[in-house]
């Protein structure tokens, strides 16, 4: 009954059916499927701080500002991924040691990403994440950052957690990355601190997590170390780089045709121009040096500089049989911040009267345990020398007195 206007009592009239309940429950009570909200403070597993590239300074510093840059001035950004569902933001703080912790930022937002859940290789477009945080977020054309790598994202599937990538872009050139490795779609996310830093000097920072429940504490942070080198004013190194028509060969006979396109950081500002792409510019005063190293030694075997166009050949007289190979911009002394590297093998099979004896090459890492049960140890190993030789004698002993030394012409005429 609702009452009447001058008394608005409410009453209510009920019965309980007792005799449609059982008289006696031999039940215990469920437990409540309810999961309370993770509300503790961590700090972020996956974050990177910085020294801002010329493109992000491109985003955020007026044209005024940026033309008046020191060469050897730049700043520094972290950004984080969200390490549970309740972490708001992060705090960031940086400090040049000896110095306190000073706060940069206060509520630096956290950005969409996760971890590789397979290495990637340099040409791998497709990136599948575990962990993934916000992609719902992302918008195609932004960057993200897998290990020091800047990346270009063209497309977002989110019921896979797959990114689709573009290598190379900025000033960093295509690497390998293991499973694991942290991807942070930094772009319009995260901290930066505005004091202007100059190169040679190392800034050290703490990315404090911001949730209801608190801040995490300074002193259970994790440190990143960013050391300042000039980052901005450096020329981007040369892109779409092919050695004899191959992007990445494994191996080159004969003479060495080294190929590749023009870079400009200035003309491409914020754009995202990644490694396979045609040439831009180049930067007025930028040129090119190629160094070739034999790999097993790092010994230099042939180098040129001052190279104003996109091309070089190394004669195959200058090889060893396992080689790495580094080109890199100039621009007023500063060198671009990565290089491109390839590492490859020179000239064909060994051609040894012996080849065709060979059963297999041995190789061991370590001492061998037989059947039974008995340990080889091992000195000695087997190299490579000479180009298209092998070479090299392997000794296994069991016991002092009971040795066991093989030495085979089909690994060469020099042992």
């Amino acid at each position: 009954e609702y009452g009447t206007i001058t008394d608005g009592t409410i009453t209510v009239t009920a019965l309980q059916d007792v005799f449609g309940l059982p008289s006696t429950v031999y039940r215990e009570p469920e437990d409540s499927a309810y999961v309370p909200p993770d509300t503790s403070v961590r700090a972020p597993e996956l974050q990177a701080a910085m020294e801002a590239p010329y493109r992000d300074l491109v985003q955020a510093m007026s044209a005024s500002d940026l033309a008046i840059l020191a060469p050897d001035a730049g700043y520094l950004h972290a950004a984080a991924v969200r390490p549970t569902t309740l972490s708001q933001s992060f705090a960031l703080q940086t400090r040049v040691a000896p110095a306190a912790y000073a706060t940069a930022a206060d509520m630096a937002a956290f950005c969409p990403g996760g971890k590789l859940s397979a290495a990637l290789d340099y040409l791998d477009t497709a990136a599948v994440l575990t962990d993934a945080q916000a992609l719902d977020e992302l918008q195609p054309g932004t960057a993200a950052l897998i290990g020091s790598e800047i990346v270009r994202v063209d497309a977002v599937d989110v019921a896979t957690s797959t990114l689709t990538i573009a290598r190379g872009c900025a000033d960093t050139v295509p690497a390998q990355h293991a499973a694991g490795t942290a991807v942070l779609c930094y772009d319009g996310w995260g901290g930066d601190d505005q004091t202007e830093y100059m190169s040679g000097v190392s800034v050290e920072a703490k990315l404090l997590t911001n949730t209801g429940a608190g801040q995490l504490s300074a002193s259970v942070a994790p440190v990143q170390s960013v050391t300042f080198d000039s980052r901005a004013a450096r020329p981007y190194p040369p892109g779409d780089v092919k050695l004899n028509g191959q992007r990445y060969p494994q191996e080159i006979t004969g003479d060495l045709e080294i190929t590749w396109a023009h870079r400009d950081r200035l003309l491409q500002a914020d754009n995202l121009i990644d490694a396979l792409q045609p040439s831009v510019g180049p930067e007025p005063g930028t040129t090119y040096a190629v160094e070739l190293y034999d790999a097993a030694s790092s010994t230099l075997l042939h180098s040129e500089t001052g190279i104003s166009t996109t091309t070089a050949v190394v004669p195959s007289t200058a090889f060893a049989y396992d080689n790495r190979l580094e080109l890199y911009s100039v621009r007023d002394g500063l060198e671009s911040l990565q290089r491109q590297v390839r590492r490859f093998s020179w000239g064909d099979a060994p051609t040894d009267p012996y080849w065709d004896k060979v059963l297999s090459l041995l190789h061991f890492d370590g001492d061998l345990t037989d059947e039974t049960g008995r340990v080889w140890s091992q000195s000695g190993s087997p190299i490579i020398g000479g180009v298209g030789r092998f070479g090299g004698c392997i000794t296994f002993s069991r016991s002092s007195s009971e040795r066991v030394s093989s030495t085979h012409p089909a690994f060469g005429t020099d042992n």
